[in-house]
């Protein structure tokens, strides 16, 4: 339709960097690093619903995923020297995050905008991340023809944005991990164009009023 795109997505990792735990077998002190933990694979599709015009005051913006991730990854990389299991760790999780845009159109060049995003826990390699979540609130003012445009942005509105996760091994958690970003803030914007006022080229709407808000990006799902 007019304001619906559905896609498919397949893709396979190998030697993708991530965290992997290494345990002292004398003290029992773990550390975390940054390693080749092995390969993912993922295979899915994802909907949005982009621009769908709510009346004659709102836009609606709608991004879903869902994927099937699928993680191996090396016994060796177990324990410093000591593997504890002969198998390699091989996880499947249902991955899914959703993105959500309300933009409203005031009067006299006036804009609100209200936007967040939620993703699902997922498993790779010996971590388990939980869920996570974080809203957007942004207005924006034109004037001037165009020339002037006054922001104001309130990021994390109600502080949730976090990266919390646990480390397992043989199907025990051995650790857990709680980090907060700090990821609220406020911020102001005034811009005067100095060239020729012209009416502002229509924007596909993707978050904080202008700008691309991350979607699930914090799911720690790695690159190579």
């Amino acid at each position: 339709g007019q304001y619906i795109t559905l896609a498919a997505t397949y893709m396979h990792n190998s030697d993708v960097i991530g965290y992997s735990p290494k345990i002292d077998p004398t003290t029992g002190d773990q550390t975390l690093y940054a390693d080749n933990i092995g390969d993912n694979y993922l295979a899915g599709g994802s909907l949005t619903l982009s621009e769908l015009p709510l009346g004659k005051l709102f836009t609606l913006m709608v991004s879903a995923q869902a994927y099937d991730f699928h993680s191996k990854t090396p016994s060796s990389m177990l324990l410093a020297g000591i593997p504890s299991s002969e198998q390699a760790n091989d996880t499947r999780s249902l991955f899914c995050s959703g993105y959500a845009n309300l933009t409203m159109l005031l009067p006299r060049d006036w804009k609100v905008q209200l936007d967040g995003f939620v993703s699902s826990p997922v498993t790779q390699g010996y971590m388990h991340i939980d869920w996570s979540y974080c809203a957007n609130l942004a207005v924006k003012k034109t004037a001037l023809d165009g020339r002037l445009t006054f922001s104001l942005s309130l990021n994390d509105i109600f502080r949730t944005m976090s990266n919390n996760f646990g480390v397992y091994m043989d199907g025990k958690e051995i650790s857990c991990y709680d980090q907060t970003h700090l990821m609220q803030k406020v911020k102001v914007g005034l811009v005067w164009n100095f060239g020729t006022a012209q009416k502002p080229l229509k924007q596909r709407k993707v978050g904080n009023l202008d700008e691309a808000s991350r979607t699930g990006n914090n799911s720690g799902l790695g690159n190579n």
